[in-house]
């Protein structure tokens, strides 16, 4: 249905703007209430979905992360799994270097042999130091190794405030973060692992007959919230990536340098709260989905279907999803031969007169040279319509 009602809308305009959706105006706007004043050092709020920012405050101040760190070595060690460089079920050697690890432990002992996964739990549950360590020298063969492996993952993420100098989170003056680069990782986790997510919202963990709550408190007090990691030293104060999906919304709060554990989990919940309330999440078009039908020429075909290259989502004040307009730019046709996902164009998405995000619109088959006969009709016809 949706199909039909786009492509009746679509007008074929040489590189030209063509209306998909025209909302009647009204001048009965949704209000959007300004974002909780909180007293932590830095937060944000992002849609997972979309990764618009909703709310933040010093957002790019380098801080230190504290256990927050243990993110990355988790989406290392996840990007490992994915690769098939480890394996859940492998025996991973503890050494007296994880061993002797300062901070929260899992309590391993040195010359065990554990279960990958089960320090996973260790690090995401426990928020141990030693499991962490563990994990870092059996993927990397030693700790430097293994923060450098941290360090080239910030790089290709485009985490500008990120350095590593540990795996753990332990004070350093050349170890930092920021509430954006954390929310990022903790959305490229969420996206990219989803097999190793429900880890995240365990609230209890056992080994060595020591049975550990996890620190995120928010997995008590909201049904919502799923996820991610705490983390406190005296210098960085107390610090929380939470995550929590309603309907089919998810948003990802960052709270840093808090009080107190109780001010940590106040702020993300009134962070969490506020996303919710006020914004929602708008799925518009999937990926390769038809929305225009464009004429070609010089091809085996005469038609190509034309498409969004990837899912359209925007975020947007709740209740205004009527006053939202799709914009497709593209040429009136198209010359053989291309590739499917040959790029044709663009899709503008505008709330009011505000652009949302823009789209590469792509051939959603191929289409190869046709016959000369077909091509000299071809050049005919366009020399008729010159």
């Amino acid at each position: 249905m949706i199909q039909r009602f786009i492509r009746t809308l679509f007008l074929l305009t040489l590189m030209s703007p063509i209306m998909l959706i025209q909302a009647e105006p009204s001048n009965l706007q949704p209000l959007v209430a300004t974002a909780p004043q909180l007293p932590v050092r830095a937060y944000l709020l992002m849609d997972a979905d979309t990764g618009d920012i909703l709310a933040s405050k010093a957002a790019d101040h380098s801080v230190e992360p504290a256990s927050l760190t243990k993110l990355m070595s988790l989406y290392v060690i996840s990007n490992a799994l994915h690769h098939g460089l480890v394996h859940l079920d492998d025996p991973v050697w503890v050494s007296r270097h994880a061993w002797q690890e300062e901070g929260s432990r899992m309590f391993i002992r040195a010359g065990e042999k554990i279960p990958l996964k089960t320090l996973i739990q260790g690090v995401i549950v426990a928020s141990g130091n030693d499991a962490t360590m563990a994990l870092a020298e059996h993927i990397a063969g030693s700790e430097t190794g293994f923060v450098s492996l941290m360090n080239q993952a910030a790089t290709q993420l485009k985490l500008h405030q990120t350095h590593f100098t540990n795996p753990t989170g332990m004070p350093n003056q050349k170890h930092h973060s920021s509430a954006r680069d954390l929310a990022y990782i903790a959305r490229q986790l969420i996206q990219n692992f989803p097999e190793h997510y429900h880890w995240y919202q365990q609230k209890w963990f056992r080994y060595n007959k020591i049975r550990q709550p996890n620190r995120n408190r928010l997995l008590w007090l909201d049904p919502s919230v799923d996820g991610l990691k705490t983390g406190h030293t005296s210098s960085a104060g107390y610090c929380l990536v939470a995550s929590a999906k309603r309907e089919h919304m998810r948003l990802i709060a960052v709270v840093l340098g808090a009080e107190s554990d109780t001010a940590r989990n106040t702020a993300a919940q009134q962070l969490l709260n506020y996303g919710f309330r006020f914004f929602e999440t708008v799925p518009l078009l999937d990926k390769a989905q038809h929305i225009t039908t464009l004429p070609v020429r010089k091809g085996s075909k005469t038609q190509a279907l034309i498409g969004p290259s990837k899912n359209v989502k925007v975020t947007i004040p709740r209740g205004s999803k009527a006053q939202i307009k799709l914009e497709p730019y593209h040429p009136h046709t198209l010359t053989a031969p291309f590739q499917t996902g040959h790029a044709v164009g663009s899709l503008w998405v505008k709330l009011n007169d505000t652009i949302l995000t823009k789209t590469p619109l792509v051939a959603l088959s191929s289409v190869s040279t046709g016959s000369r006969l077909h091509n000299f009709i071809d050049t005919l016809k366009a020399w008729a319509d010159d």
